[in-house]
């Protein structure tokens, strides 16, 4: 099931990043005039107020690595951890929250991992889909694994609270 959102996935960045590159080896100071279907040529040295020049793009080529979150219950690294794929995702264009949610699945692994492939199987058996917005994929995740953080967090501190001296009960 992983392979296949995988395929899905990358699929629809192709797709995405198709439209935005014609091909790898043209030059960066080449753009196209979609509108009549020609290419044309600009220079980076055009003022940006020059009529000629519409809009300027920049591509960056950065490899970034994102994080696995494996359903450690710790609230902060799982807020660190969403706030990543949000970033990246906005970074690469990508808007459909269905590869937002394909790619964070990517990025799943132990128990995390084995509890999103169990809710993927039972939503698919009781509605016969899975969730496609982002927004309850995160707060699936969070009802999951952040309030038993928060929980555990909330526990270790109440178990360490001692009366400091000059402290009123």
């Amino acid at each position: 099931m992983v392979e296949e959102m995988y395929r899905d996935f990358r699929k629809h960045k192709d797709e995405d990043s198709s439209s935005s590159m014609q091909d790898k080896g043209e030059d960066e100071s080449h753009s196209h005039d979609h509108s009549k279907g020609k290419r044309k040529e600009e220079s980076f040295l055009t003022p940006p107020d020059s009529p000629k020049k519409k809009a300027s793009l920049i591509k960056l080529d950065v490899k970034f690595d994102l994080p696995i979150y494996d359903g450690e219950l710790n609230a902060e690294k799982m807020d660190n951890w969403i706030r990543q794929i949000d970033v990246y995702c906005r970074v690469q264009n990508i808007d459909s929250g269905k590869s937002k949610i394909q790619l964070a699945s990517l990025h799943l692994g132990g128990t995390s991992l084995v509890w999103w492939e169990g809710r993927t199987q039972a939503d698919m058996k009781r509605h016969g889909k899975t969730i496609s917005f982002w927004s309850e994929f995160v707060s699936a995740i969070k009802k999951q694994f952040y309030t038993l953080a928060y929980m555990q967090q909330a526990m270790m501190s109440w178990k360490t609270l001692r009366q400091l001296k000059g402290q009123s009960v």
